[in-house]
């Protein structure tokens, strides 16, 4: 497999490269902090052994094994060395408890071994344990056999390292050196390294053997450092603590060794650190624990190393553990003392020369070589050649080689090539500079120096004038001015653009050239940006960057465009400081929370911060260097990193998954294994999880044993079967809750990935299977269909007995239910002459009465109809009828007792917006023709009324009032107004009637009470009531004002509602007509001059039909002469042209004759009716309408169209030219005549079209389409080509050529006559010649 492989170059491994270290200790729940060895198992936990049990780690916690006097556990807690065999077994060596054993697939303790014994080392070969104990003997434990032989017993000294080489054990002893057993002779050998060009001379205590790749043997000794045997060339060499604390050894005693994979050794030493060797350079590099930085090593004095799957090393020492990701060993810190001064970085720059200049607060200027070594530095001192300050901002180099510092509160320094120093201070001289707080310095193409400082705004040094020139003002000859006093960074990103930050003002954009002057600031419409402080720039491209205190900022210089990146994005923190772009093509970005690296394509981001091996994770504005060789530097409060963005990589190298956790019901799930853990292992590999059927909750914890950063692993996963997306989640491990699972087979799948993007080495998979309970059985289902067969028979049986039943005593029920109808009449009668006197009483007796009869009704009626039906003789038939005839009318009292209940009991109706202004126009309609009699009745109707209530209760109050007032008024008028004021709607109706007396006023409103001046007028006393009751149920009130003989007017007040958007009314709606070109649906002309209504049938025909709209019958008449309707709904009562003249002119036109006409009018009596169907009007609706039954009769009609449209379809017979039947209408059989007579004078001509046809009978193309539809049901292009077929066929009978047909009949291609002709005939024109002549 494909390991993680990290390419550094040998600046990394100089002093600066500081690692980053994550540390462990007992606070972290490590069992104790001297750690003496290091395992990692097959599922990809870690194991370390201490001096107080046996730790398991996971990335997220320790399970700490220890010595509890049971059974199944250590024997003792001091715990030296671990190893782990192919099988998963443990070995434990104690330090007075012998091996212990620990199988991990049930972690169930086998029985201990050597239990006398003190264990030192241990070592596995294939099925054998070889074990080295602190008295010097050595044994091998047979596992097959469970058989302990003794090998060596004479050493007497400590054996700490045993390693098999060629058949042969190296043991390393700490007193007796190195000593070689031979397992082929079984016994010791003294002669290995005979034979060797210089006898090796190797130190008597010897910790740890490794063997390389490429078979070179290293031996890590207590006090005589490093050795290396090479048996091939028969050669050794030693390496010993060196006084050159950069490149050398840092301890002789040297514990445990291990190599990386791109061999170079590691060793962990007794109070020296972690020394790596690099073979290549034969140098060594040494990583230690630093007292002021949490990410160095936890302890110098290292135990133990161990480099896990992938790749990450981690580290036993006196302290706890140490684990480090190598690719953290990228970032280079320099750090104080060495080489800076002064850990706080303010200013970088790279001179001429390549030498870098390091500012910093308090520490004056570090110059440094390229390997980052220190070779001068430059204080504030009371000499005439030195800097004037230690806290320096700002560093640049001019033209003439000379370099400017600029310092915090001690102005500039200018250090000439010579040695000598210029000063610039604001209170001395006359050089122009009036402030001494530097921020940033510019050199610009004419060698001028730009100055930004705090509080003084921008300057500039001329140097043909040899001074300072303010730029807080305006000069002569310049637009650049800036107002603000803090400039914070200066960039130029061209000979003729100049950038300028400010803090609290912006940025500014000048260009030389054109002398113009951009500010981009927050609030400012056109560029916006989103904060005020800007502290760096970068161009890229056509775009600049901003580092802003709230995000990037970047400016598209052609569009003006702003995009702002922040933590939203993915940004670590909102405050920039500093903006670099690495040979990668990525921008780097210092910010107050570490680094980002962002992608300028996508805009993706990746953060680094100090646990990847960053100085800190604060850094500082101004100090920041690409440089020349690639490299970028960011300063900040805890030194200097360096990164080569162009060697960057990271670890890929991926981890296992490991189930953690599993709980049903919060409790941990144990199987036969006997143990939490066992139970984890065994499920894990089954990959079975059976869920019972009483668990409610099952519980999973899953971990990804990739340790370079845990808190940040990605997880996905998902349970098939029960649901269909991922789910995402960050963090040290997954959790997992499923509640309720339905029962059924399920598969949970995980996977997982770490921050740098090393994926699981395989997803884990579990099968989970949830148990049905018995009730869910299918033996249970079987009982319960058997159980409902059973019961479905019987209640068959019982039905069709009830049926024979009700058949034999139908006749009897009819009688039996006409008596019992007869004693609840007499009933009824009684309790309503009790219960007169009281109005709740009366409304509640007569609903009772009328939900007691409608039953008996219904069993009464049913049987009459039946009984009439089969009764053959007369004067039975009459006697039934009679009963029949009488019950209807009992029925009807029903119905309309039914109908005062419905109002009284509130029933739900859905009330919506509808417009008053439209029903109250139909309503008068209806009454008018009374206003034509001896009572005059006037209209006053505002226009566009909406109020919310339903048609059906609008229509009855306005009923009921204006029947009421003409039936009580026989002589006077009527009048009924309908107007708006203050966001109320006003219904007033007035009649000049007998009036109402002031006593009575209160009652009119009661149910069945009538006004006694009235009672000779028939009446029920049940309207009002029904209006004041819908009155209330619309939230509306109602007055009365009335006096005897005078008159009466009721007034009504709704509130006003929003009226629903309608169309704008138009003489022909464009946007219809325009539609129904591209629509099949049939055509409706609505000719309507109200609005109102006219946009309310729109709005209920739409749906099904195109709709077509006329505000008069002129209009309406141009409509159906340009559109031909399927059918035409119109009004009688119109300005203009009324809806008698339209009917006329439409019935003379030949264009329209056959269209049906439905008059929709408010005059309902006998003549109108009668006048309109003479008319040629096939129905006629009275207004006010009901919705339902004109759509049926519109649907009607237009299916009557389409079927007589399929019943005129012309008959074409073979010999004959097509010839349709006879129309109803002669002007149509004529029209249909004249069509025919001039296709076949122009037929044969082939540019002949049904073009010419529509312009010959004076009509267009559109109403001769429309009426070919209509009774030919064809275009106008299949007429003219069928008849042309026609005509082919009778000259192909006479024995005529096909080709001369073709010509003759006016068919201009070949191909499309073959294609029509067969369509029609069912052969080919050969064919049909051939089988006719």
């Amino acid at each position: 497999m494909t390991r993680f492989l990290i390419y550094l170059f040998s600046l990394f491994f100089l002093p600066f490269a500081w690692p980053a270290f994550q540390n462990f200790s007992i606070d972290n729940g490590l069992s104790q902090s001297v750690v003496f060895d290091i395992q990692q198992d097959q599922q990809g936990f870690v194991w370390f052994s201490t001096q107080a049990g046996l730790n398991r780690f996971d990335g997220n916690e320790f399970i700490v094994f220890s010595s509890t006097g049971e059974n199944n556990s250590l024997t003792n807690n001091y715990i030296y060395p671990l190893a782990l065999d192919n099988e998963s077994h443990l070995f434990i060596g104690t330090r007075n408890g012998g091996v212990n054993q620990l199988p991990l697939y049930d972690y169930q303790f086998s029985s201990p071994i050597l239990t006398d014994y003190r264990i030192t080392s241990l070592f596995v070969d294939s099925h054998v344990l070889y074990i080295g104990t602190y008295d010097g003997s050595l044994f091998a434990y047979n596992k097959r056999n469970e058989k302990v032989t003794p090998l060596v017993r004479d050493i007497k000294k400590p054996i700490y390292a045993i390693t098999k080489i060629h058949d042969v054990l190296w043991l390393g002893t700490h007193g007796a050196g190195l000593i070689h057993y031979d397992l082929a002779k079984q016994q010791p050998v003294s002669t290995l390294l005979n034979g060797f060009t210089k006898p090796p001379s190797i130190h008597s205590s010897i910790f740890a053997i490794k063997q390389a790749n490429d078979e070179t043997i290293w031996l890590a000794s207590q006090g005589g450092g490093l050795f290396k045997i090479d048996l091939s060339a028969k050669s050794m060499q030693q390496w010993l603590k060196s006084s050159d604390s950069e490149h050398g050894l840092t301890s002789n005693e040297i514990r445990d060794i291990e190599f990386d994979q791109q061999g170079r050794v590691w060793l962990a030493t007794r109070g020296g650190g972690i020394n790596i060797f690099d073979r290549k350079t034969n140098t060594f590099s040494a990583l230690t624990h630093d007292p002021f930085d949490r990410y160095s090593l936890a302890h110098d004095r290292v135990y133990s190393i161990y480099r896990d799957s992938s790749d990450i090393m981690w580290f036993g020492t006196a302290n706890g553990i140490s684990k480090l990701d190598p690719a953290s060993l990228q970032f280079s810190k320099l750090k104080k003392p060495t080489p800076l001064s002064s850990k706080d970085a303010w200013a970088l720059f790279e001179d001429s020369q390549q030498r870098i200049w390091y500012g910093s607060w308090g520490g004056g200027i570090d110059i440094l070589d390229q390997q980052l070594n220190r070779i001068k530095h430059l204080v504030a001192s009371n000499l005439p050649n030195s800097i004037t300050s230690n806290a320096i901002k700002a560093i640049t180099e001019d033209l003439n080689g000379d370099i400017w510092v600029g310092s915090w509160q001690q102005g500039i320094d200018v250090l000439h090539q010579d040695g000598s120093v210029t000063h610039f201070r604001a209170d001395e001289g006359s050089h122009g500079l009036t402030e001494n707080s530097i921020y940033a310095l510019l050199v610009d193409e004419k060698n001028n120096v730009w100055v930004g400082t705090n509080g003084g705004g921008l300057f500039c040094f001329d140097r043909q004038l040899g001074r300072f020139i303010s730029f807080s003002e305006k000069q002569a000859h310049s637009q650049l001015v800036i107002p603000t006093a803090r400039v914070t960074s200066l960039y130029q990103s061209s000979a003729t653009d100049m950038w300028i930050a400010t803090d609290g003002d912006g940025a500014y954009y000048y260009n030389f050239a054109t002398d113009s002057l951009i500010n981009y600031r927050k609030g400012n419409p056109a560029s916006a940006l989103s904060d005020n402080t800007v502290r760096a720039f970068l161009q890229e491209g056509s775009r600049m960057w901003l580092a802003t205190s709230n995000g990037i900022n970047i400016i598209d210089t052609n569009s003006q465009q702003v995009k702002v990146i922040n933590v939203a994005d993915g940004m670590p923190n909102q405050v920039i400081y500093a903006l670099l772009k690495g040979n990668d093509g990525m921008v780097w970005v210092s910010t107050n929370n570490g680094l980002a690296k962002i992608n300028p394509e996508n805009f993706a981001i990746t953060s680094y911060k100090a646990r990847h091996g960053l100085q800190g994770n604060e850094f500082n504005a101004g100090a920041y260097l690409k440089m020349r060789d690639g490299r970028l530097m960011f300063g900040g409060t805890q030194g200097v990193s360096v990164i080569n963005p162009e060697t960057l990589v990271k670890n890929k190298q991926g981890g296992q998954l490991a189930l953690t956790r599993l709980q049903f019901d919060d409790q941990d799930l144990i199987i036969s294994a006997g143990s939490k853990l066992g139970s984890l292992y065994q499920i894990e590999k089954s990959r079975i999880v059976t869920v019972p059927a009483d668990i409610t909750r099952m519980h999973l914890q899953v971990s990804y044993l990739h340790y370079s950063e845990p808190k940040t692993n990605k997880y996905s996963y998902r349970l098939e079967g029960f649901e269909q997306q991922w789910r995402n989640v960050t963090g040290p491990y997954l959790s997992i809750d499923y509640t309720n699972l339905p029962p059924g087979s399920y598969q949970l799948i995980v996977k997982a990935s770490s921050e740098s993007g090393a994926n699981a080495l395989a997803p884990l998979l579990l099968n989970i299977k949830v148990l049905a309970p018995w009730w869910q059985s299918p033996a249970f289902y079987v009982v319960c269909a058997v159980l409902v067969l059973c019961l479905v028979w019987l209640l068959t049986v019982l039905w069709t007995y009830r049926i024979r039943k009700q058949k034999y005593q139908l006749e009897q029920l009819v009688n039996e239910r006409t008596d019992e109808i007869a004693e609840q009449k007499a009933l009824i009668e009684q309790q309503a002459d009790a219960l007169s006197d009281s109005l709740e009483n009366k409304v509640r007796f007569f609903t009772h009465a009328s939900h007691e009869l409608r039953t008996p009704l219904s069993l009464l009626i049913a049987p009459l109809q039946r009984l009439i039906f089969n009764e053959k003789n007369t004067d039975k038939r009459e006697q039934l009828t009679l009963v029949l005839r009488n019950s209807r009318r009992l029925e009807n009292l029903v119905d309309k007792l039914l109908t005062l209940t419905r109002y009284d009991e509130r029933n739900e109706e859905i009330i919506k917006v509808v417009s008053l202004s439209a029903i109250a126009r139909e309503v008068a309609g209806q009454f008018s023709v009374l206003g034509e009699q001896s009572v005059e009745f006037y209209v006053e109707i505002e226009e566009a009324i909406f109020i919310s209530s339903t048609r059906e209760g609008l229509i009855t109050i306005l009923s009921n009032l204006l029947s009421n007032a003409f039936k009580y008024t026989k002589q006077g008028s009527v009048s009924l107004k309908i107007t708006t004021h203050d966001n109320n709607a006003f219904i007033e109706v007035t009649d000049t009637g007998k009036g109402i007396a002031d006593a009575e006023k209160e009652k009119v409103f009661d149910i069945f009470y009538r006004v006694s001046s009235q009672a000779n007028v028939e009446g029920s006393g049940v309207g009002l009531a029904i209006v004041k009751r819908l009155v209330d149920k619309y939230q509306g009130d109602i007055q009365l004002v009335s006096r005897l003989a005078v008159g009466t007017t009721f007034t009504l007040r709704f509130p006003l509602a929003e009226a629903l958007e309608q169309a704008t009314s138009v003489s022909i709606d464009s946007e219809n007509l325009k539609a129904k070109k591209n629509c099949e649906q049939p055509t409706v002309l609505v000719i309507e001059d109200n609005d109102e209504l006219r946009h309310y049938l729109k709005t209920e025909l739409h749906p099904r039909y195109q709709v077509l709209l006329a505000e008069d019958g002129h209009v309406g008449l141009q409509i159906a002469q340009s559109q031909v309707p399927d059918l035409i709904v119109t009004d009688l009562m119109m300005p203009k042209v009324d809806g008698f003249a339209v009917l006329d002119a439409l019935h003379s036109s030949p264009v329209t004759c056959h269209i049906p006409v439905i008059i929709l009018t408010a005059k309902g009596d006998y003549e109108t009716r009668v006048s309109g169907l003479k008319q040629h009007a096939l129905d006629v609706i009275t207004k006010p309408f009901d919705r339902e039954e004109l759509l049926l009769k519109v649907e009607n009609w237009i299916d009557w169209v389409n079927q007589y449209a399929q019943q005129h379809v012309i008959q074409v017979p073979d010999q004959s030219p097509p010839k349709a039947d006879t129309p109803v209408d002669p002007r149509d059989k004529q029209l249909l005549e004249k069509l025919e007579h001039y296709v076949s004078e122009n037929y044969q001509q082939q540019g002949f079209s049904m073009t010419h046809c529509a312009k010959h009978l004076a009509l267009s193309e559109r109403q001769l389409q429309r009426k070919l539809k209509v009774f030919l049901n064809m275009t106008p292009s299949e007429y003219l080509r069928d008849y042309r077929l026609i005509k082919a066929a009778e000259l192909l009978r006479q024995g005529r050529q096909i080709s001369l047909v073709i010509d003759d009949i006016g068919f201009s291609s070949r191909s499309h006559f073959s294609k029509f002709f067969k369509v029609k005939y069912g052969m080919t024109a050969k064919e049909y010649q051939c089988h006719y002549v």
